[in-house]
């Protein structure tokens, strides 16, 4: 049994330490060592297979006294918002039997986890436990982030009272939630392939039950069902649609390649399949998806600490795409390495 959207928050705990500016990017996966409160038979979750779903994650400590402070605001996060598809996350480097005597105390009903090898540094870290979410050794507050449909960060801090509810709303409007409708059992193969994100081959077994059944109530139902998958079909070209705005190419081209996938023999897949093969002839936007390339290898040196090697892959950036607006964020991201 996979985790619904409804499940809404996904806390991780962390001792305060300085945290990488995420915001715009696709974090490292989450390692942990167990759930607190998942519900049995539930899938462990990772930000991977909540792609699709947006998710508040959050680093804690429950005798950190800013964790704490946030607690009250994921609680009601998670109350107001996990029926539309929001999920809360939890993490902490404290051990398990800490959090399983604390969770309840603290009345928190959001997924909770402790860190999978006890070592703060290194939670969502390599084999070796290099530190990812976390690098600075500098002592800083515990982070709290917004996490979009497609899977990248788009609001991160170290309080979470500036987490606004209508970026919450705006990014939950991507995913209107599943019709909540009384299904027959001839939706149970449909349903189950909309659990597994196979969203293409629930749209081929609406449209045979649309073809075959002669009941109006499940008839119904399915042409409800089949519009949200259309519209959630929809909702992810949206994403790459921004992300094409801002000559993110390559990060589009993630997106596409995930259509493709989920909504295979749908319009909107042979829509992103028409873009990737346009765009392999495109000699400009292999140019930008190239720097991007270089963008993301120097942000991901720089949160290694690797900052010469950071600086020159950067400058590839700008020389391979000089009059872009990657190249402006390349330069802007020397500038922070000069200071």
């Amino acid at each position: 049994m996979k985790i619904p959207p409804c499940l809404a928050v996904l806390c991780l705990c962390l001792p305060a330490l300085a945290a990488h500016d995420y915001v715009g990017e696709r974090p490292p996966e989450i390692r942990v060592g167990g759930w607190v409160n998942l519900p049995e038979g539930a899938d462990r979750p990772s930000l991977e297979s909540l792609r699709g779903s947006v998710v508040v994650l959050d680093f804690w400590h429950t005798t950190c006294n800013r964790c704490l402070a946030k607690v009250g605001r994921l609680r009601t996060l998670h109350e107001d918002y996990a029926a539309q598809g929001l999920v809360v996350l939890a993490l902490s480097a404290q051990n398990q039997p800490t959090l399983q005597d604390q969770t309840p105390k603290k009345k928190i009903e959001y997924l909770t986890a402790w860190d999978a090898d006890q070592d703060a540094f290194g939670i969502g870290g390599d084999e070796d436990h290099t530190p990812q979410w976390h690098t600075d050794a500098n002592p800083g507050t515990p982070e709290t982030y917004l996490i979009a449909m497609d899977g990248t960060v788009v609001w991160q801090g170290p309080g979470i009272s500036a987490l606004s509810n209508s970026l919450v709303e705006e990014e939950l409007a991507r995913i209107t939630p599943m019709p909540d409708l009384d299904y027959s059992d001839a939706f149970d193969k449909v349903r189950k392939d909309i659990l597994r994100t196979r969203y293409g081959k629930a749209h081929a077994g609406l449209i045979k039950l649309l073809e075959k059944s002669k009941d109006e109530t499940d008839l119904d139902h399915a042409t409800q069902l089949q519009a949200w998958v259309e519209a959630r079909g929809a909702a992810y070209m949206g994403l790459a649609d921004k992300s094409i705005e801002a000559e993110h190419y390559l990060h589009a081209t993630e997106i596409l390649g995930e259509i493709e996938k989920l909504f295979s023999d749908m319009e909107v897949a042979e829509t992103a399949d028409e873009l990737l093969k346009t765009w392999k002839k495109d000699k400009e936007i292999k140019k930008l998806i190239e720097a991007e390339k270089y963008l993301q290898m120097g942000k991901d040196l720089k949160r290694r600490r690797l900052y010469k090697d950071a600086v020159q892959a950067f400058a590839s950036c700008i020389k391979k795409a000089p009059d872009s607006a990657l190249a402006d964020e390349a330069k802007a991201e020397i500038a922070t390495l000069q200071e």
